[in-house]
């Protein structure tokens, strides 16, 4: 493995982000290979994902592998750099994976939530390979939490399943 770019101390998190997608616009490997998804396997994920975008209201979801890059995104993303904001929640999400390890826990399930001015983001992990951002738009109505991590869960399970994740299906409590 080698270094694409060297950053220095402070830096700003647009400066990263910057790097990342220059870095990942330099690679030849399609999104399949590298994260080990078929073709189909990724649009029944982005089905599953549009599924979730109507039971919840959400503006838009994105599903992104443990560094961040973007499998999926369902929904409206104008105005939102999901790019970087699916960086950011993966990153966000690693404390999360590493107290699971740490706790010899099999199956957990985690949030984050956001309350902004003007968005409502939630994340999760999704088994052991992938992270979930949603994000809803305030203007449209808030967010109703308990409805949101209850049709959030579910999903998780399916998509767990659906990616063949580490966890089986029958790990994560179905």
């Amino acid at each position: 493995m080698s270094a694409y770019r060297y950053l220095t101390k402070p830096f700003h998190i647009e400066d990263l982000t910057t790097a990342v997608q220059q870095a990942m616009g330099n690679q030849t490997a399609n999104t399949t290979e590298w994260i080990g998804l078929s073709a189909g396997q990724i649009e029944r994920l982005s089905q599953r994902l549009t599924d979730l975008r109507y039971e919840v209201g959400a503006q838009c979801i994105l599903l992104a592998d443990t560094g961040g890059q973007l499998v999926a995104e369902v929904g409206l993303t104008n105005g939102i750099a999901s790019a970087q904001l699916a960086l950011l929640t993966s990153q966000r999400l690693v404390t999360e994976r590493e107290t699971n390890r740490l706790l010899n826990e099999d199956r957990s399930y985690d949030l984050q939530y956001h309350e902004g001015v003007r968005y409502d983001v939630y994340a999760s992990n999704v088994g052991n390979r992938f992270s979930l951002t949603l994000v809803f738009d305030r203007r449209m109505g808030a967010s109703r939490i308990g409805m949101v991590w209850l049709y959030t869960k579910r999903a998780i399970q399916d998509l767990v399943a659906l990616a063949g994740d580490q966890v089986s299906a029958a790990e994560m409590g179905r």
